[in-house]
């Protein structure tokens, strides 16, 4: 710098700073200020006004700015600027992926691609080239189809080739049963074809099969054909809907009544079918199920005559109900299947359902001329007690029924003591267990066939009571879904329910909760409401 300095016009420079005739070679000829690769000293980057460089190797973001290796000597500096010595380095952590030092300015570090980014992009089909190729796996499939088509429907109807005849037959009910039983495998067999397709050539070639699928939809019957692959095992029905797309789509809308009425036997499927096709609610669907399963069961061990006139008294009051209304008929017509597979009948007896004064019922007494009863399900059990049960589809149906908060509700009516009207019935059975004192004991019961929703609304002592004053004893049994309980285990119930709300401040749980409200959230079934109770009644003990 001293020899710099002695130079014609070396001291005019001195204004521009200490390293201004450095600033200036680096901009005639910046590559020669490259360190080589293997230097280890680095590379000083000077700032205007003087500020001590940094080394490109040891600059990161966020962090002051680090002095350089090299110690300048004290000599050299111009102006007020003193370069940290050497001894006043010290290495940085090892800096996280998120902290990692951004390359230089002055020399951007080439950009590696990933490993494998060029072959991937490579395999990657294109929009159109994936569409096509969707397109005409769907076409095959197709094919395939229309082949296994003709090919079972020639095995189907060729009892000469009868080997062939029977094991086709035989892998038709096997595969029907395996969906009757896991209807999940219909849901597999559909999807499977988008997944493989998926999974070969991405999202366009799963839309070209999809497009093939919605352009053939007229093929549809060659389709359900290929996707149950009827001449195939059952244990390949995952398989074998490589074609079945939109097949699958139709045949899943009517598979959870289809299959099941196709081995109700045809009396009982010709009411049924219509009544099904009119439900959309989900509660309603899968108590039909179970009743659908019990039927079937009852026929296929002949407990149920294919002419029974109870059952098709049942199923008559299903297809005149609206969807509203089903959920009566199918709990009787449901109650009256389980009373015939494992229930406690008397031998040489019959079940009498929807039985008033006058009809006849096998093996057992007529109905006391009780002015308008009419028992939901009369039985004598095999210990020889008569039974007259009053059947509910759920809690709500029950409560309804009964309750008298219910008629205030929906203005029901106008009477000055809502629960005469609401009480007539139970006062009926009431009426009919007292009488017939020469002939077999008798017993009211009562079947609610689901223990939820809204159990908390059967919770009211006043209920029970009324019960009680209209002749029923404490003992009566109650079955509510699969619970086991008595009139008074259920007023029990209520007055613990009724505690628990008359002290609701001091639970804090408990404040602004409606009733509809403790209804869903506390008591919706038997387990919940024990449970909830139990708690309550504990941080009701300790509270303050």
């Amino acid at each position: 710098l001293r020899a710099r300095r002695e130079e014609p016009g070396g001291d005019d420079e001195e204004a521009g700073g200490p390293f201004v005739w450095l600033r200036r070679q680096r901009e005639e000829d910046p590559a020669g200020d490259e360190p080589a690769p293997n230097a280890e000293a680095t590379t000083a980057e000077t700032t205007s006004g003087g500020e001590t460089p940094a080394t490109t190797a040891e600059t990161t973001i966020g962090e002051e700015t680090p002095a350089t290796a090299a110690a300048i000597p004290a000599e050299a500096t111009l102006g007020e600027e003193t370069p940290a010595p050497a001894t006043a380095y010290a290495a940085p952590p090892p800096a996280t992926s998120a902290e990692a030092t951004p390359p230089s300015a002055t020399a951007p570090a080439a950009l590696t691609p990933e490993p494998g980014a060029a072959a991937l992009a490579a395999e990657t089909p294109a929009p159109v080239i994936g569409l096509l190729t969707g397109i005409k796996d769907g076409a095959v499939d197709e094919l395939v189809g229309v082949r296994d088509f003709v090919v079972g429907v020639f095995h189907h109807t060729n009892p000469l080739a009868w080997e062939t005849y029977k094991a086709t037959w035989a892998s038709t009910f096997q595969t029907a049963a395996a969906l009757f039983q896991d209807p999940t495998l219909l849901l597999t067999a559909l999807v499977e074809p988008y997944k493989a397709a998926y999974a070969e050539g991405g999202g366009f070639q799963a839309a070209g099969r999809l497009i093939w699928d919605v352009a053939t939809l007229w093929s549809a019957p060659t389709k359900v054909m290929r996707a149950l692959k009827i001449t195939s095992r059952v244990g390949d029905l995952a398989k074998a809907a490589g074609a079945a797309g939109k097949a699958g789509t139709l045949l899943a809308a009517s598979a959870p009544w289809f299959l099941p009425l196709g081995r109700v036997r045809s009396r009982f499927a010709t009411v049924l079918e219509p009544v099904l096709s009119r439900i959309t609610r989900p509660e309603l669907l899968s108590s039909a199920e179970r009743v659908l399963k019990n039927l079937e069961r009852a026929l296929s061990d002949g407990l149920l005559p294919e002419g029974d006139p109870t059952a098709e008294k049942l199923v008559r009051a299903l297809d005149q109900a609206n969807e509203r209304h089903m959920f009566g008929p199918f709990a009787e017509l449901g109650r009256y299947l389980q009373l015939l597979i494992k229930g406690d009948i008397a031998p040489g007896t019959a079940v009498g359902m929807g039985v008033k004064a006058g009809d006849k019922v096998e093996g057992l007494p007529d109905v006391d001329n009780v002015n308008e009863l009419e028992i939901d399900a009369y039985y004598m059990t095999r210990a020889g007690i008569l039974v007259a049960e009053e059947v509910k589809a759920s809690p709500r149906a029950f409560a309804r029924k009964v309750d008298a908060e219910w008629a205030l509700k929906a203005g029901e009516s106008v009477d000055p003591d809502k629960w005469t009207s609401k009480m007539r019935q139970p006062e009926r059975y009431g009426q009919w267990s007292k009488l017939g004192t020469d002939g077999p004991p008798r017993e009211v019961r009562y079947v609610i066939q689901a223990d939820e929703p809204f159990f908390g609304e059967m919770l009211s002592s006043a209920i029970y009571l009324k019960l009680i004053e209209k002749g029923l004893p404490p003992s009566t049994p109650f079955s509510i879904g699969p619970h086991s309980m008595t009139l008074q285990d259920l007023l029990d119930l209520s007055l613990r329910r009724e505690a628990i709300e008359s002290a609701r401040t001091k639970l804090p749980e408990l404040n602004g909760m409606s009733k509809p409200d403790l209804n869903r959230q506390l008591f919706d079934n038997v387990e919940m409401a024990l449970a909830n109770l139990t708690r309550l009644e504990a941080a009701l003990a300790h509270a303050p």
